[in-house]
């Protein structure tokens, strides 16, 4: 189980739309170009850059050469769009929401921030209410002190909701 293909599919699923999958195991961005426009998909889930970057490849390579106009949100669970990604993909289809969201599969998400054509997103940012601590070997960490997680030692991550 993981939440981005439980979190993306359910919900759909249980308004009664449709789960559209690639057929083939490997990822190409002109397959998934032609799955949107043959199915008229809405939303497509991925992990940021690693799929975006093959699919603005294809779209520069060939612009307009697929009917877009059913695809409405892209999101990214997992690592976010780079700026220039989310530009490029804006500008073969403008009327994206394009939505970063990362968090874990236990806990749904700890954060997220939509883009659009007329106005870019703020930055991700923690969702509001539950708090989140970020834990070290022996304590929390204190925001802004630079000291990182038990979880990597070269990124800060590792968050649990807060206790207190």
């Amino acid at each position: 189980m993981h939440g981005a293909g439980c979190l993306t599919c359910l919900p759909v699923l249980a308004r009664g739309g449709a789960a559209v999958l690639l057929a083939e195991p490997a990822f190409r961005a002109g397959d998934l170009l032609a799955t949107i426009e043959r199915y008229r998909v809405n939303s497509v889930g991925w992990v940021g850059d690693e799929f975006a970057r093959p699919v603005l490849a294809v779209l520069d390579a060939d612009p307009g050469r697929w009917d877009l106009s059913s695809w409405s949100v892209p999101t990214s669970g997992g690592v976010l769009f780079s700026d220039d990604v989310k530009q490029g993909l804006l500008r073969h289809v403008p009327g994206l929401l394009i939505a970063d969201v990362y968090g874990s599969s236990e806990a749904i998400a700890a954060a997220r921030s939509v883009s659009r054509s007329d106005a870019a997103g703020p930055p991700a940012r923690s969702f509001r209410g539950g708090g989140l601590t970020v834990l070290a070997d022996d304590a929390p960490v204190v925001p802004g002190s630079g000291e990182c997680s038990l979880f990597s030692a070269r990124s800060c991550t590792g968050f649990l909701p807060s206790t207190r």
